[in-house]
Parts: C-alpha cells; structure tokens; sequence
C-alpha cells in the first residue's frame, strides 16, 4: 500500500464511521450517506455518542462508546501518522480495521464499496479461522496446560513445544479424522433427502431448472465422500489431507512456537519465564 494510498483510505474511513453511527442513531441536523462531514457536524456527532444509547440489529447492540471507541483509535493512527514509519501505521490500520469487522456493523450501513470488501474479506477470513484454525489452536493450548500442571513449566517456548509436539500430531491427526467422519455423516444426509425428493418428487416440485441442480448437487456429495472416505482409508492422513487442514504442515514446530511466543497470557502459563 502506497504512503498516499493509506492516508487517503485512514481519511476515508474517519468519515465513514461518522456516517455508520448516523445509519443507527438519529442526530438532529445530520444525515447519513454524505463523503464528508464538516466540523460542526462531527462536533455534534461526537456528543451524541457521549449519550451511549443502544441500538439492537441483527442480535448485534451497538453503543455510542463503540463509535466513540472507534473513533479514538482512528484519531491516534492519524495523529501519529508519519512517512517513515509507514510500516508501523500499516499494523495499526489493519488492526483497526480488525476491530471495525468485530463489531457487526450490517454492510448496508458501509457506503463506500472499498471499505465494504475490504470489511467482507476480513470477515470471511475470521469465519474460516473461527471454523477451522481456533479449534486446533485450542488443542494445543490445553495440552500445553495440562502437561504444565503435571510436570511443572518449561525452560523455554523451544523446550514446550518440542515436548508435546509427538502427542499433539496424535491429537490433531484424531481431530482431522473426526472431522472428516462428521462430513461424511452430514453429506449422506443431504444425499438421503436427495434420493427421496428425485424418487418421489412430481413435476411441480421441480420447476425450470431445480432437478438439474438436485442431480448435480448429489453427484458432487457423491463425489466428495468417495473422496473423503479414500483419506481416512490412507496410511497417512496427514499426506492426505495436505493443505486442506490448518496446521498441517513439516514446519509445524516453527508455526506454534511463533503463536505461543505472541500469546502472553499462556506464556506466564506455561513457561518459567527468567
């Protein structure tokens, strides 16, 4: 990202925010929907979030001080904005921008279509750590506190890691099996209520292209069990599943010693820190 780039895209996005809060909280005077909002206007906005109201959409309560909050951060990554230490502003935007996906705000209220994927790619990239990557991680912290609280800490996050490590491929490579077996378990079903509806389904249950779709949708179900069903039958699972399971990888040592020395909660846990 270009040093001009990135201003412009900060500046983008305090403006936006403005317009975010006014997609949920009426303030007398100011609409949403505007590129820019002048002093006055964002003056006003922010003592409207001083009332900290609440606002409930889509099961996501949405307060003044997120807004506020937001805000904050924004104002800080532009106040200490500086040409030479771009790569340092980079790490906070994109935090901040973590931070704004967090929060639930609906994508109709994101007028800038920029912003709006920018949001949609971070999201999607957490739903896919939250279903896939977290459990695993989850794995791996609870071995490390379970052997620390059977033979005490270790004398370094090298030391931890390559303690556990033969048992926690165990564990993994039995997570990734039950994984698989639940997917094929839930493919049947969909193929099950598949065979029914293509047996006993009449013309008006199948109007323009629907039957088309039910048959080819049951030959990749089909398809993808043979497939699934082949990997649990191999001698290595892990060779297998290759990229297709997180974590599963020959630098596997190196990938949790990095998490492990970020996370300084288990760190304290876990290590005899000097």
């Amino acid at each position: 990202m270009e040093n001009n780039q990135l201003a412009v895209e900060i500046g983008e996005m305090l403006e936006e925010v403005f317009h975010n809060y006014l997609c949920y909280f009426n303030v007398e005077g100011c609409m949403p929907y505007r590129s820019e909002y002048s002093n006055q206007e964002k003056k006003k906005i922010f003592a409207h979030m001083d009332l900290n109201q609440e606002c409930t959409c889509n099961s996501i309560i949405l307060k003044g001080s997120d807004f506020q909050a937001l805000l904050s951060d924004l104002v800080h990554i532009i106040k200490n904005y500086n040409d030479e230490c771009i790569k340092e502003t980079q790490v906070a935007f994109k935090q901040f921008m973590r931070d704004y996906e967090r929060m639930g705000i609906d994508y109709a209220a994101i007028m800038r279509p920029k912003i709006k994927n920018k949001v949609k790619g971070i999201r999607n990239m957490r739903m896919r750590y939250e279903k896939t990557v977290y459990p695993k991680l989850a794995i791996f912290y609870d071995l490390l506190k379970e052997r620390a609280a059977i033979q005490g800490k270790w004398s370094s996050v090298n030391a931890a890691v390559r303690d556990i490590l033969p048992e926690l491929k165990n564990r993994f490579l039995e997570y990734d099996r039950q994984q698989i077996i639940s997917k094929i378990e839930e493919n049947k079903k969909y193929i099950e209520t598949n065979d029914q509806l293509l047996i006993h389904g009449t013309d008006t249950d199948f109007k323009y292209y629907k039957r088309h779709h039910v048959q080819k949708q049951q030959s990749e179900l089909v398809e993808e069990n043979r497939q699934l069903e082949h990997m649990l039958q191999s001698n290595d699972l892990s060779y297998a599943l290759k990229n297709k399971s997180p974590f599963n990888t020959i630098y596997l040592d190196e990938v949790l010693m990095n998490n492990l020395r970020k996370n300084e909660k288990l760190l304290k846990l876990v290590i005899a820190i000097k």
